[in-house]
């Protein structure tokens, strides 16, 4: 029912902030994923650590959302990060590289293979003890039926 009573604002007037509600720009803040959020945590408090472009870095999550009630302000710049990464990197791959750290690695696979091998014989033999448990059962039942019946036809 258009027009059904007085307006408080004329029809000008709501056309007019109309159009300014659907030309007005939003001014929200755009979420920026960054490489290590969420993959590295608080050693603290265990939160993903989240990206603050203020800050160049890193802050423990818990902190952006809580404060210092849920954990101390911890945080770790971008360029730092990615050097302390970059610098495990290069350790583990001169670890790899090491000759004796590969002989070493091949050595201990080796002897879990025995183990495990030990381990499997272990258990085939229990199973082949199982199964002649089993036949024994199976013969001694067998003859005790034997038994009972031939005791029932001689009465």
């Amino acid at each position: 029912m258009k027009d059904a009573h007085e307006g408080i604002i004329s029809h000008h007037q709501f056309d007019f902030v109309q159009k300014m509600i659907k030309n007005r720009k939003r001014n929200f803040t755009k979420f920026k994923k960054h490489l290590f959020t969420n993959v590295v945590y608080c050693n603290d408090c265990g939160s993903g650590m989240w990206y603050r472009q203020n800050r160049v870095g890193y802050i423990c999550g818990s902190y952006a959302r809580h404060g210092n009630i849920a954990c101390t302000n911890h945080a770790i710049s971008e360029k730092e990060l990615a050097q302390v990464i970059l610098n495990d990197i290069d350790w583990m791959y001169n670890k790899i590289s090491d000759k004796k750290f590969l002989s070493d690695v091949k050595a201990l696979e080796k002897k879990r293979v025995h183990l495990n091998q030990k381990e499997l014989n272990l258990i085939d033999d229990e199973i082949n003890s199982i199964k002649v448990k089993k036949r024994r059962y199976i013969e001694i039942n067998g003859f005790t039926c034997e038994v009972q019946n031939h005791k029932t036809q001689v009465k």
